[in-house]
């Protein structure tokens, strides 16, 4: 990984420091290379693969209990 050039900033998103604006020093957090990029980017397209089909899975488990129509 190559070390970042600038000095980068991050919003803490949870906790008790909720929203509180920190400063990282240079050099970190790294920037990944391209292998680490394109790993990442596998992982997530299998990640939303995954959940397309428990979506799926759901949507149909959800319209097998719906009330079938009764005939008059």
């Amino acid at each position: 990984m190559t070390a970042t050039a600038e000095t980068l900033e991050a919003v803490i998103l949870s906790g008790p420091r909720r929203g509180e604006i920190v400063t990282l020093p240079p050099g970190t957090p790294t920037a990944p290379n391209a292998e680490d990029v394109e790993a990442l980017d596998g992982a997530l397209d299998n990640l939303n693969r995954a959940l397309e089909r428990v979506s799926s899975e759901l949507r149909a488990a959800l319209q097998s209990l719906k009330p079938k129509p009764q005939e008059t």
